[in-house]
């Protein structure tokens, strides 16, 4: 069986959902011919979560140590110190450290990669960003070693991503990607959007780059005996990370959820959980309905137990940013809510996540402006759920596509493509 060396930054045992894709590759790639050893860090991040390291048990992992953790957010950043002068510094340069924070770890992982080169047993490179100092030292080492086959993993957009926001800042990131991209044997990217984007703005041919999107696997659904009660509130909940820019688009759910207070709903009639890591606009957004009793703010919890709270939910809630990204983007978590198959009110701009909830009858869209739409999916919502027939059907065929092991699968052929 040949062996792929594979950097992550993000591994078990650091938890959210930026690891979820790596992971299971890594957990299925063997079944498919190919055996993973993996370069990643020694820290196990601001959310840990063990459970994962089960995934993955029994591979080759190679750890060295953080030498820029990510700089907190949501609440972690709320109780931070920033007067700090390191907090305070690395705040201001965090734009200038280019491509991101986690630069630092690109030498530790550059020499132990070489050190497991050495060995002369790994037939392809395989990298996953962000962050994107990952694809930097997969350059590195594509450099030194110009007959290894490197697949690069794009998990998100790079030089044309949001957090570009200014102009040298942008055209470094745009020249180290399209290195990247000219060295890299080939290129994956999580939605077609994306890969429409990198062919029109980069220099890459069509056939080297391909669409892998994000999934789901089976084996990690909780069983259906987890279903809420029909009795009680409408429990409609949000699992993951708003932060940034990206909590903005939030700000309409929570005006809506307003108005519907001032007409008299109340938490005897629906409850909205948020679960995750948060930007402190969203907390306080939220706090006059927290002490309503309508809306619960809750920290990270790990992979199996937010599986189980969509499972518990009536319906679930995805909200993406009313801009071009928001278009061309899908959440990670969107394919792990069409699985557990709850109706899923989708807060996102017309483009690939809402014809996906849409296409697939999973539920409905609606722009993060549209306030009178949200409010009126919600209210009609409240009616279905007082009636009992609040439901949805999803032809089991149609999410196939996104089951991890399917995308492993993918990836080893690719693997196998480049190797030959």
């Amino acid at each position: 069986m040949p062996n792929v060396l594979i950097l992550a930054y993000d591994f078990p045992p650091r938890g959210g959902v930026g690891v979820m894709r790596i992971t299971k590759w890594t957990r299925y790639l063997p079944e498919f011919g190919w055996q993973p050893t993996i370069v990643t860090v020694s820290d196990p991040g601001p959310h840990p979560d063990l459970h994962l390291l089960d995934q993955v048990r029994g591979t080759s992992v190679l750890r060295i140590p953080a030498r820029y953790p990510p700089l907190p957010m949501g609440e972690a950043a709320r109780v931070q110190d920033v007067s700090t002068p390191s907090s305070a510094w690395r705040r201001r340069l965090k734009p200038w450290i280019i491509p991101d924070v986690q630069v630092g770890w690109i030498p530790g992982a550059v020499r132990l990669a070489e050190a497991r080169l050495a060995q002369g047993d790994i037939a392809a490179l395989l990298t996953t960003g962000p962050p994107f100092s990952t694809s930097l030292a997969g350059l590195w080492l594509k450099r030194r070693h110009p007959t290894l086959p490197w697949l690069m993993d794009l998990r998100d957009l790079w030089s044309e991503g949001p957090d570009q926001r200014f102009v040298v800042q942008y055209k470094v990131n745009r020249w180290l990607e399209q290195c990247c991209l000219d060295a890299a044997n080939h290129t994956t990217v999580v939605t077609a959007g994306i890969r429409t984007l990198m062919l029109r703005r980069l220099r890459i041919a069509p056939e080297r780059i391909s669409t892998i999107p994000n999934g789901f696997d089976p084996n990690d659904l909780p069983p259906e005996t987890l279903a809420p009660a029909q009795s009680g509130p409408l429990q409609l909940c949000y699992i993951g990370t708003m932060a940034a820019h990206r909590a903005a688009a939030a700000e309409g759910v929570f005006i809506a959820l307003r108005q519907l207070q001032a007409e008299g709903v109340t938490a005897a009639q629906l409850h909205v959980a948020f679960i995750g890591s948060f930007a402190p606009a969203l907390h306080d957004w939220a706090a006059p309905l927290v002490a309503a009793g309508l809306v619960t703010v809750e920290g990270f919890v790990p992979h199996d137990a937010a599986l189980a709270r969509m499972r518990a939910a009536h319906a679930l809630l995805l909200v993406l940013t009313d801009d071009w990204e928001g278009r061309i983007a899908h959440s990670s978590k969107l394919f792990e809510y069409l699985a557990v198959g709850r109706p899923i009110l989708a807060v996102v701009p017309p483009g690939e996540a809402a014809q996906l909830v849409q296409g697939t009858g999973a539920g409905v869209a609606v722009a993060p402006t549209d306030v009178t739409g949200i409010a009126d999916a919600l209210r009609e919502w409240l009616g279905k759920h007082a009636a009992g027939t609040l439901a949805t059907r999803i032809d089991p065929a149609a999410l196939r596509p996104y089951e991890r092991r399917e995308q492993a699968q993918h990836v080893s052929r690719l693997l196998g493509h480049i190797t030959n």
